[in-house]
C-alpha cells in the first residue's frame, strides 16, 4: 500500500459574459473565455467559517456573481510598464529609480519572470514607488515580474450581486495526467435600471462583500442600456497532483485499508 501527503491543490478560474436584450434575444455574443485573479482572502475562506454554510469547498466559492463600475488593476507588469526589477536580500527596487509601486501593493504578490524560475515572494512594506520590502530573500537582476494584487478582498465599486442562473451546472471530474475536478455555472443579473458600463466582476459565496476572486474586463468594458440582462459564465477547475493515486479513494471501505491500494490523505 502508498499514502501520499497531499499540500498542494492547484486551481484556476474563467469567465466569459453575454449581453442579452430585454427580449432575451443576443445583443452581444459570449466573449472570449478569459483568465481571473483568484484572492488570498478568498483562498483562505476555504478554511471557513462562512454565514450560511455548515461546510465550506470549493463549489461554495460559485455561489454568486457580483458586478461593478470599478477599474482598480489586479495586476501589473513591468514588462507593459517599461522597467526592471531587482531583488537584494528582502529589497527589491526599480531599476534606474523610476516609478512602479504603489502603497496599496502591500500584501500582493511579486512573480519573477521564467528566466528567475517563477519565484514568488509577498510585498511586506511599501518604501517609495521604486522600492519595496519583500517576505523572503533572494537575488535577482534586471528581472520581469508580475505584481498580482491578491490582497484584494471585494470589488472597487459594487453595483449588484446575483445568485440566479440561467442553465444547469456543469461538472466535469478527469483522473487522466493531473487530476482535477471543474465546475461551470452560468450567473443572469437582473435587467439594468439605466445605462451602465460593467468594468469588475467577482465571484464567491455572497453576492455582496467579499469574494473568491476578481478580475477587470479588458478595454473599456461591456457597455449595457437599460432594460438589458447581463449574463457571466463562470468555470473553476481544481487540480489535485498524484497522478492514478486520486482514483483509488474508493479502495476504502468498511473503515479499513485496502493493502492494494494507492491513496491520498
Amino acid at each position: 500500500m502508498k499514502i501520499s501527503f497531499l499540500d498542494l491543490v492547484g486551481a484556476a478560474g474563467h469567465y466569459r459574459t453575454r449581453i442579452k436584450n430585454a427580449d432575451h434575444t443576443i445583443a452581444r455574443d459570449w466573449s472570449d473565455w478569459r483568465k481571473n485573479l483568484i484572492l488570498d482572502s478568498g483562498l483562505n475562506s476555504l478554511v471557513g467559517p462562512l454565514s450560511g454554510f455548515n461546510s465550506v469547498n470549493w463549489s461554495t466559492m460559485l455561489v454568486a456573481a457580483q458586478m461593478g463600475t470599478g477599474n482598480l488593476a489586479v495586476q501589473k507588469d513591468t514588462t507593459a510598464a517599461g522597467v526592471t526589477i531587482s531583488q537584494t536580500g528582502t529589497a527589491v527596487t526599480v531599476d534606474g529609480g523610476a516609478n512602479f509601486f504603489a502603497s496599496t501593493d502591500v500584501g500582493a504578490l511579486i512573480k519573477y519572470d521564467l528566466g528567475s524560475a517563477g519565484q514568488e515572494v509577498y510585498i511586506t512594506a511599501f518604501i517609495s514607488a521604486s522600492a519595496v520590502t519583500v517576505s523572503a530573500t533572494g537575488s535577482h537582476t534586471s528581472a520581469f515580474a508580475v505584481v498580482y494584487q491578491v490582497q484584494q478582498t471585494a470589488l472597487q465599486t459594487r453595483v449588484s450581486g446575483t445568485t440566479s442562473t440561467f442553465e444547469a451546472d456543469v461538472v466535469t471530474t478527469s483522473a487522466v495526467g493531473t487530476p482535477f475536478k471543474r465546475f461551470k455555472r452560468g450567473f443572469q443579473f437582473p435587467a439594468v435600471g439605466s445605462n451602465l458600463t460593467v468594468k469588475e466582476l467577482g465571484f464567491g459565496w455572497q453576492a455582496s462583500g467579499g469574494v473568491f476572486s476578481r478580475v477587470v474586463l479588458a478595454g473599456t468594458g461591456d457597455a449595457l442600456i437599460t432594460g438589458q440582462i447581463y449574463e457571466v459564465e463562470y468555470v473553476l477547475t481544481v487540480f489535485i497532483p498524484g497522478g492514478a493515486a486520486q482514483v483509488a479513494v474508493s479502495d476504502v471501505s468498511g473503515g479499513t485499508w485496502n493493502t492494494a491500494g494507492n491513496y491520498i490523505v
